[in-house]
């Protein structure tokens, strides 16, 4: 007996490493792919039930429980998560998963990434992610060979913004930061999911040391994110990449300094490449010259339904005004609903009311930006994340990184100490809460009547 034990034991540790040894070596189909519930093994989380698979490997364990955390605290409509349209007593809120791997078949027969987007929903009916009731969940499948990422949602998180979020994660990818980007994935399905749309209100205040007033708002759930601070340190690294261009001389807006989502087409760039199965994109140029008139004719109460329409889509595209400050449409047009100023500077938009300025007053601006003329819109974005984003922004990093911009020195928001204990406190907690596993099973839904996108980098 003990000599069969003694044997039996390296014969279980070669099995282990033939099985790892095909995972990383696998390319994945649908049927093949484990399933983080039932293959325990397999999915990389060291023997635990979880919500993520990553059988290559692509994410060291500390940050799978970090995403673990997070999906988590969505399942379980902590903080300010939303419940589900369907809560069960165990799960209240949306199930999303997670599944990462090398490679892929995907369906030749059709696009690339309506093949993935195909995965993804396939994947997601296999598992039975979202409660069954109502068809809740969310799968994100990111394909590093294919280059693809994917997000696949059931009837009840149609709703979600796939292609937007697809959007904010690509930068990441395009850099191989894989775990930077399904954090970032993640991050936004939980705050899109939870987001309720509302009357967009602004206000005026004045931050202690700055001397310009700006907008602070309660806007849209479009345009602001929820201020747990979950996405604080993406949004100051994009200020200071954009600090860093504008001292090179090489700034062009890519966001909005009142959101700071990135645009779906910054000034001057073609349309990106991330497909949707279910709306479709018009050039940059073609919508600011649509969009200034339909704008005066809803200050005017002139629409037809159809720019009504038109009006109520609210997409990321940009618009620059003759300042050279550019926003999002969302924003922009809640902003131009009530004041006819930028809402950086102040400058009057001229002839708001003379249908004959339309085209030049929304056009692609040409200025070149320095330290100095971007001052205004530094400060004003520095105090945008003070609003945001309080539990990580204290109006001491505030002046301090302003005056460090007035002043010329490098941006190093991440050296402040305050910001240190902040954010690593953040994801140490996140970590402990996603390292036990999964909030629960999945609950049996599937993708009928839901939507999806797909992207590549």
């Amino acid at each position: 007996m003990r000599a069969d034990a003694r044997t039996m034991v390296p014969f279980c540790v070669f099995c282990v490493f033939l099985s790892l040894q095909a995972a990383v070596s696998a390319v994945w189909t649908v049927e093949n792919y484990p399933n983080p519930q039932k293959d325990l093994q397999s999915c990389g989380r060291n023997g635990t039930r979880s919500w993520i698979c990553d059988p290559n490997g692509f994410l060291p364990d500390s940050e799978q429980n970090i995403v673990e955390g997070l999906l988590k605290k969505i399942a379980l409509a902590k903080e300010s998560y939303s419940k589900s349209p369907c809560p069960s007593e165990k799960i209240p809120g949306f199930q999303v998963a997670v599944a990462i791997m090398n490679e892929t078949v995907l369906d030749p027969n059709i696009d690339s990434k309506a093949a993935a987007t195909k995965f993804a929903k396939d994947l997601l009916n296999k598992w039975g992610v979202g409660h069954s009731e109502c068809n809740d969940g969310v799968l994100v499948a990111m394909m590093i060979e294919n280059r693809k990422i994917a997000i696949a949602t059931g009837a009840g998180a149609r709703h979600l913004h796939t292609r937007k979020i697809i959007a904010e994660m690509k930068p990441y990818l395009r850099t191989n930061q894989y775990e930077a980007a399904i954090k970032r994935g993640v991050y936004d399905i939980g705050d899109d999911l939870s987001t309720k749309t509302h009357n967009a209100k602004f206000i005026d205040f004045i931050i202690p040391g700055a001397f310009m007033a700006l907008v602070a708002a309660c806007m849209c759930g479009s345009c602001v994110r929820s201020r747990r601070g979950t996405n604080a340190k993406e949004k100051i690294e994009m200020l200071k990449q954009a600090e860093q261009a504008v001292r090179s001389g090489t700034y062009e807006a890519v966001s909005c300094p009142i959101c700071f989502d990135r645009f779906e087409n910054p000034p001057g760039n073609h349309r990106d490449d991330t497909s949707s199965t279910s709306s479709s994109d018009n050039g940059h140029q073609e919508n600011l010259d649509e969009w200034g008139p339909l704008l005066f004719k809803h200050k005017n109460d002139e629409l037809n339904e159809t720019e009504h329409q038109r009006l109520k889509e609210k997409r990321k595209l940009p618009v620059t005004l003759q300042c050279g400050h550019s926003f999002c449409e969302p924003c922009l047009l809640d902003w131009l609903d009530h004041n006819d100023t930028c809402p950086i500077c102040r400058q009057s938009i001229p002839n708001m009311s003379d249908s004959s300025s339309y085209p030049n007053t929304y056009s692609t601006s040409q200025q070149q930006w320095t330290a100095s003329t971007w001052d205004p819109e530094m400060q004003f974005r520095l105090n945008r994340l003070g609003y945001l984003y309080p539990s990580y922004m204290t109006p001491g990093m505030i002046d301090m990184w302003y005056m460090d911009y007035r002043l010329g020195r490098n941006f190093e928001y991440q050296n402040h100490p305050d910001f240190k204990a902040l954010t690593a406190a953040q994801e140490s907690n996140l970590a402990d809460f996603g390292s036990s596993g999964a909030a629960g099973d999945f609950g049996g839904g599937t993708a009928d009547g839901g939507g999806g996108s797909a992207g590549e980098w």
